[in-house]
């Protein structure tokens, strides 16, 4: 049996696709992305709680 993805578990997905982007930007620019900074871990557990609790 196929069972599809619910919401939760593409979002949660896509948080870990978008955790390994490296873009090269122009000078002066930066990417602001708590899903790969210092915090990453914290932010993947804590954003995982919200998407299966209330999604």
């Amino acid at each position: 049996m196929n069972k599809e993805k619910t919401f939760a578990q593409k979002v949660i997905e896509y948080n870990d696709k978008i955790s390994n982007i490296s873009i090269e930007l122009p000078k002066g620019f930066r990417i602001v992305n708590p899903f790969n900074g210092e915090n990453r871990t914290k932010v993947k557990d804590i954003s995982k709680i919200f998407y299966t609790n209330y999604l």
